[in-house]
């Protein structure tokens, strides 16, 4: 079971992955159909 939602914040160097971590997240709260 995953944890409810909460606000976090991706802090991270230029080029590290920030925006793919980003899409994953969403997407994965998609299939939850969150």
């Amino acid at each position: 079971m995953m944890q409810p939602i909460h606000h976090e914040a991706i802090l991270a160097s230029a080029g590290s992955g920030k925006t793919f971590e980003l899409a994953h997240r969403y997407i994965r709260l998609l299939a939850l159909g969150v």
